[in-house]
């Protein structure tokens, strides 16, 4: 009986732990929501002199004051991704900077769907965790880093005959698109690479 109760004891502290994280967790999309309608704001302002050209960050850099950069993981036509630490508490993640091209309702695009994408909570969405502007004015957003391994691409590229694996991967995707959609988002750049 005292072995159940020491149990029980301990499984409601960490149901209450579980409680306070995701109050937490609802606080920190309520401010990345803010401050990505800020920074929407600010950039839909701004002239194309104030937005910096995307900076190439080498291993060991520091972005904003809070990120290192560990590697480039790709880059394409909107920016770089770079996996880096952030310094505070050691939490590895997904540094994308948006290169410095568009008008600045491009950019004040990317700032609210961040500001949207903040508030979506799905398991095949990742989360977003910081956008702001670093030094230079280049436009930058940090999510969660998850993903590990391979490519979809690769994937089927060695494993054709694998259709049910291929379709259990596909339906999440799609689960995770149906739920950005709901929030306004329709994604422009969705690929198995």
């Amino acid at each position: 009986d005292r072995l159940n109760a020491e149990l029980g004891a301990r499984i409601e502290a960490i149901s209450a732990k579980q409680r306070e994280v995701e109050v937490l967790n609802d606080e920190l999309r309520r401010q990345i929501a803010a401050r990505g309608r800020e920074l929407a704001e600010r950039l839909s302002h701004m002239d194309a002199g104030e937005i910096g050209p995307l900076p190439r960050f080498g291993e060991g850099e520091i972005i904003g004051g809070r990120y290192r950069v560990l590697r480039l993981i790709g880059e394409g036509g909107m920016g770089a991704v770079y996996e880096v630490v952030r310094l505070s508490d050691g939490g590895r993640f997904a540094l994308k900077a948006l290169s410095s091209g568009g008008d600045p309702q491009a950019r004040a695009r990317f700032a609210r769907e961040a500001q949207i994408c903040a508030n979506v909570k799905h398991p095949s969405v990742v989360s977003i965790v910081d956008v702001d502007v670093g030094q230079g004015g280049f436009i930058y957003l940090v999510m969660e880093l998850i993903v590990e391994g391979t490519t979809l691409f690769d994937v089927r590229r060695r494993n054709r005959d694998n259709i049910p694996w291929t379709v259990y991967v596909l339906a999440q995707v799609c689960e995770g698109l149906a739920a950005i959609h709901e929030a306004g988002i329709v994604h422009r750049d969705l690929k198995p690479a």
